[in-house]
């Protein structure tokens, strides 16, 4: 039998795992070894060997879903918040522009102090006066709801007699969504046709 290759080379390597441990045991580094738990790993049954094959374990899985929530949610919230001041800021652009024409529109009344007779009213040397008065219009902004309705308030006072300076002053006043009340305003100033 001893003959046999086979028989033989296991006989080898059987007496040199012997002698390995043999050698390990004299010295004292198989105790040491063995204290530090690293003898179970050359079968991989520690626990450091399964805990990299297992997975996530459940607060893992737990807590990176919340960390992701977290997240998520603070994305969500700032799109809101986004598309609300986007909104908002269209309605008020809106607006301002609704100022602006109601005051351009009282400027562009004719005030001739040089004509006579001196009347006031349509067709007459001063078309506008010294007045107050309002329009009510839509605010120009593109959407499927209801349309959003602005008031302008116009006031044409006098600044100066000599030289003659007329101060309009148009409030565009409009409501947002949630129900507060917004105003913008454009004031000019305007001398008579010369």
């Amino acid at each position: 039998m001893e003959h046999c290759p086979l028989v033989r080379a296991e006989s080898v390597a059987r007496t040199e795992s012997v002698a390995a441990k043999n050698e390990l045991a004299d010295t004292g580094r198989l105790r040491k070894i063995l204290k530090a738990g690293k003898a179970n790993s050359w079968s991989g049954n520690s626990r450091k060997g399964r805990s990299l094959r297992a997975g996530f374990t459940l607060v893992e899985t737990v807590v990176s879903l919340a960390v992701l929530g977290v997240v998520v949610g603070g994305v969500v919230l700032g799109y809101v918040r986004f598309s609300q001041q986007a909104e908002w800021s269209a309605h008020s652009l809106a607006a301002q522009s609704l100022a602006s024409q109601g005051a351009e529109q009282a400027r562009s009344a004719k005030w001739d102090r040089q004509a006579w007779p001196q009347g006031i009213g349509p067709g007459q040397p001063d078309e506008l006066g010294v007045t107050n008065y309002t329009q009510i219009n839509t605010l120009d902004v593109p959407m499927n709801a209801q349309p959003i309705l602005a008031t302008n308030f116009i006031s044409v006072s006098t600044i100066s007699t000599n030289p003659a300076l007329r101060q309009i002053q148009s409030d565009c006043v409009w409501s947002f969504r949630n129900g507060n009340v917004f105003t913008n305003t454009v004031v000019i100033l305007r001398a008579s046709d010369q």
